[in-house]
């Protein structure tokens, strides 16, 4: 699309189960210096984001019977949800609400709750000493 977006679909056998993954294209490198770890704190709390809805993307996807988790690399961040096949619209409406409003009705507890978890990752894992850099 003109905008980037692209959408590729893949089918085959599945058991009643669908996946939605959503990669975004930017990740720990476009974090501002100082800032290390931004990219990986907004993936946190985009699970956290209500747009249309009463209750948190996680809480919705947990209630469809998905499993999902994202992970921030260098270049790219990737979301990805697993649910019974039932449930795909609901998934891609979570989705399609993180691209348009990924942080829409965060609210300040969860954001210091996700900050604190995001800092105990990046020490445990030594991304912000010698080696992360």
């Amino acid at each position: 699309m003109p905008s980037g977006l692209r959408l590729g679909i893949e089918t085959g056998e599945t058991r009643g189960m669908v996946a939605v993954v959503t990669v975004v294209g930017s990740g720990s490198s476009a974090d501002p210096p100082g800032q290390e770890g931004l990219a990986h704190l907004v993936e946190h709390l985009v699970y956290h984001a209500h747009a249309k809805a009463e209750r948190p993307a996680s809480d919705r996807l947990v209630r469809a019977g998905a499993r999902y988790n994202a992970n921030t690399s260098v270049d790219a961040t990737q979301y990805y949800e697993v649910a019974p096949a039932g449930a795909l619209t609901g998934v891609l409406e979570v989705a399609a609400e993180r691209i348009a409003h990924p942080l829409a009705g965060v609210d300040e507890e969860a954001f210091e709750r996700e900050r604190a978890i995001v800092e105990n990752e990046l020490n445990q894992r030594n991304e912000i000493g010698v080696y992360g850099r």
